[in-house]
């Protein structure tokens, strides 16, 4: 990676440690593999004109397709066909699939300092990442949009700020492993919250505040309960350099003990 872009990612990580968990917890390359898990399937290819490495948005393409970077694009490329390519149309259709490629490692109008990514557009320092629009350090993260920064492991969201593991967001500054979470900030494993700050463990609120598990909570109570919860997340982050997604709460399976319900046919039904 280049040193300065490593070196960017790694500082804003930090800050966004600092932020969510009020310390650090390491180095940034050490949590890419757990911040990459929500990130939409890619695909990688060699350049048939470098042999270099081709990052795709997508994995959509033939097996046969030919692939080149955005840089070694030829601009203005002439596509005319000789006497002999036009001969029949299986000649013409073989000399056109000599000339057509597809492009990848697409870094579009004014970025920079990007790798490893594609479909990035006006944003700069951004790594392992796809579908990113005016943008600031972005790292493993996938459709990124209108001036997000500080945006680690997230996905779908915009206006975002200080996110790690957020999925679903608008205008939502300072939030960990949470979906859908609209017009928020200071979220922590929560789901379907419009609106809120301050909640934890929380699920189906608006414009609410200071709960955990939605049970609601004098200010200074939820501040020192949450210090000892993310506290407790920090230290396992630490330890493992990965956390349970919020996903990881609901069962695999349906319990037992649940009644089963469903419908009894009538006699002589059909």
């Amino acid at each position: 990676m280049d040193p300065t872009l490593e070196r960017t990612l790694e500082k804003a990580w930090q800050s966004t440690c600092r932020v969510l968990f009020g310390q650090e917890l390491g180095k940034l390359t050490e949590y890419r593999e757990w911040l990459s898990e929500y990130l939409i399937k890619t695909s990688k290819r060699k350049s048939h004109v470098s042999g270099k490495d081709i990052i795709l948005a997508m994995d959509a393409y033939p097996p046969s397709a030919r692939f080149v970077s955005e840089d070694e694009v030829v601009q203005n490329r002439s596509y005319a066909l000789n006497i002999n390519e036009i001969k029949d149309i299986d000649s013409i259709i073989e000399a056109l699939r000599e000339k057509c490629e597809y492009t990848g490692n697409r870094f579009l109008g004014n970025s920079a300092f990007v790798e490893s990514s594609d479909l990035v557009i006006d944003s700069q320092y951004v790594n392992n990442s796809t579908n990113i629009e005016q943008s600031q350090y972005v790292d493993s993260s996938f459709m990124i949009r209108k001036s997000s920064k500080y945006v680690f492991g997230s996905g779908f969201l915009g206006e975002g700020e200080f996110l790690i593991h957020v999925v679903g967001a608008y205008n939502t500054k300072r939030s960990f492993e949470s979906y859908f979470i609209p017009d928020s900030s200071d979220l922590y494993f929560c789901h379907s919250c419009y609106g809120c700050h301050n909640l934890m463990f929380s699920f189906g609120q608006r414009s609410a505040g200071y709960k955990i598990g939605n049970l609601q909570l004098p200010k200074e109570k939820y501040a020192a309960l949450k210090a000892k919860l993310v506290s407790e997340v920090a230290y396992e982050l630490k330890r493992s350099k990965e956390y349970s997604t919020l996903l990881d709460l609901v069962p695999p399976s349906l319990p037992a003990s649940l009644p089963r319900l469903g419908l009894k046919a009538e006699k002589g039904a059909t």
